[in-house]
C-alpha cells in the first residue's frame, strides 16, 4: 500500500471551499518580474481573500514540559528545565559563513530567474523533477492563509498532521501567527478537506513545491524568510523542502523517519513490509543545511521519539532537540513545548523576524485566488494580459 489510511485517516471535512481566507494555489500562475509588475497587471480583477469561518478547537493543553538536550548524535543529558541553558548540535563549524554564502546564492539565482521569459510553475517544476507532469492544473491547493495583521517580513508554511485538516489545524496555525508574529500559510494534502483526490505521497510532494514555487517565484519572497514547520505526517513535505531549498529554518513536531518505521514500531518488521516505504525523512535530513528545530513527548505512543533522535543525529547545520515529559502525540502545552523553546532557539539561532509595515513586510492581500471554478478563467486572463 502506498498510503495507510489507517494510520493516517483523512477527517470529516470541518470547512468549506468558499470560506474566507482559504486561497488556491495551482502550478499554472504566470511569473512575473517583479512584485509591482504582479499587483499591477492582477489589481483589476480585484480578488477578495477565503477567510475561514469554521473553525475547532484545537487539542488539549495538559502536563508540564521537562526538557532533554542532545549534546552529541547518540545519548541524552540530564533532564533540565526551560530557564537553564538550551543545548545545540552544531555538526558544521562553519555553518553561519557557508549559510550566509548559500542564502546569498539562492538570492541572487532567484533574482536570475526573475529576468528570464514567463514559464508556468508547471514547467519550472517539470525541468527541476523531470518528471513530464503538468502540476495542479486542474487541482489548484486549497491553502489557509493568515497574515499577521501588524505587519512580518517572514512566512511559516504549515504542513499538519494526521487527522486533522485546514479547519481543525486553525487554531495552532493561529496560535503560531500570534506568539511568532508571523505571516502562516497552511497547506491542505489530497483527499482532505476541500481538496479533492485521494491521499498520495508523491502529490502531496509535488504540491509542496509549487505552493515553494509560488513564494519565492511569483512573490519574490527570499527564502531565507520562509520558515517550514511540519507536524507528524506534514514532516514529510517538511522535511523534503529543507532538503532542496534554502528556508530560514525547519521546525518538526512529532517527526518520523519514515512512513514504514511508523508501522514497524506499531505492529511490527514484516507488516511493515506491506507498506511502501514512503517519506524517507532518515534519508533527506542528511541535505538539510538550516537551522533545524525538534519538539517530540515523550509519552508519544503513535510516533515514539526515538524518531526525533535519530533525525537530529543526521542534521548537518544547527539543530536542537526538545522532549517534553509529559506530551504525547496530540496533547501538549502550547507555550511551554512550542512557543518559548522556538523563541529561544530563534535567539540562539540569530533568526529574526521583523514586524511593522517597513518596506519587506509581506502583503499578498492582492494576490490571492478565488475557488477553483473561478481559477481557471482568471488565470486564463492573466495570461492573456500579459502575452499582450
Amino acid at each position: 500500500m502506498q498510503f495507510n489510511n489507517f494510520i493516517f485517516p483523512a477527517p470529516k471535512i470541518s470547512y468549506s471551499g468558499e470560506s474566507k481566507n482559504i486561497i488556491w494555489i495551482s502550478g499554472d500562475e504566470p511569473k512575473y518580474n517583479n512584485e509591482q509588475t504582479f499587483i499591477r497587471n492582477f489589481q483589476k480583477f480585484k480578488v477578495k481573500a477565503k477567510i475561514l469561518n469554521n473553525h475547532q478547537n484545537f487539542n488539549k493543553n495538559s502536563g508540564q514540559g521537562i526538557y532533554q538536550n542532545s549534546e552529541n548524535n547518540k545519548k541524552f543529558v540530564e533532564n533540565q528545565v526551560y530557564n537553564q541553558n538550551f543545548s545545540f548540535q552544531n555538526k558544521n563549524k562553519q555553518f553561519n559563513e557557508a549559510d550566509k554564502e548559500n542564502y546569498n546564492t539562492c538570492e541572487k539565482n532567484g533574482k536570475n530567474q526573475d529576468n528570464q521569459n514567463f514559464e508556468s510553475k508547471s514547467q519550472i517544476l517539470e525541468e527541476k523533477t523531470q518528471k513530464k507532469k503538468i502540476f495542479a492544473k486542474k487541482s489548484p491547493i486549497p491553502c489557509l492563509y493568515l497574515p499577521f495583521q501588524e505587519g512580518s517580513d517572514s512566512i511559516l508554511i504549515y504542513f499538519h498532521g494526521n487527522a486533522e485538516d485546514l479547519g481543525y489545524s486553525y487554531d495552532f496555525a493561529n496560535a503560531l501567527r500570534k506568539n511568532l508574529q508571523i505571516n502562516v500559510l497552511s497547506v491542505e494534502y489530497p483527499g482532505y478537506g476541500a481538496y479533492e483526490g485521494n491521499p498520495c505521497s508523491d502529490k502531496i510532494i509535488e504540491d509542496c513545491e509549487i505552493v515553494f514555487e509560488f513564494l519565492t517565484s511569483t512573490l519574490n519572497i527570499s527564502a531565507k524568510k520562509i520558515f517550514l514547520f511540519g507536524r507528524s505526517i506534514g514532516s514529510g513535505p517538511a522535511t523534503h523542502l529543507a532538503s532542496k531549498k534554502r528556508p530560514g529554518c525547519l521546525i518538526l513536531m512529532c517527526p518520523y523517519t519514515s512512513i514504514r518505521n511508523i508501522v514497524k514500531d506499531l505492529v511490527g518488521a514484516w507488516p511493515a513490509l506491506l507498506v511502501a516505504d514512503r517519506f524517507k525523512n532518515i534519508e533527506k535530513i542528511s541535505k538539510v543545511r538550516c537551522p533545524s528545530f525538534f519538539v517530540h513527548g515523550q509519552k508519544d505512543k503513535l510516533i515514539p521519539y526515538q524518531h526525533s533522535i535519530d533525525l537530529m543525529s543526521k542534521c548537518q547545520g544547527m539543530s536542537y532537540l526538545n522532549l517534553s515529559e509529559n506530551m504525547t502525540h496530540n496533547e501538549f502545552r502550547m507555550m511551554d513545548d512550542i512557543i518559548v523553546p522556538l523563541k529561544k532557539f530563534f535567539q540562539n539561532c540569530e533568526i529574526r523576524i521583523q514586524t511593522g509595515n517597513g518596506p519587506n513586510r509581506i502583503n499578498i492581500n492582492t494576490m490571492l485566488f478565488r475557488k477553483p471554478k473561478e481559477n481557471s478563467i482568471l488565470i486564463e486572463q492573466m495570461n492573456t494580459q500579459q502575452n499582450e
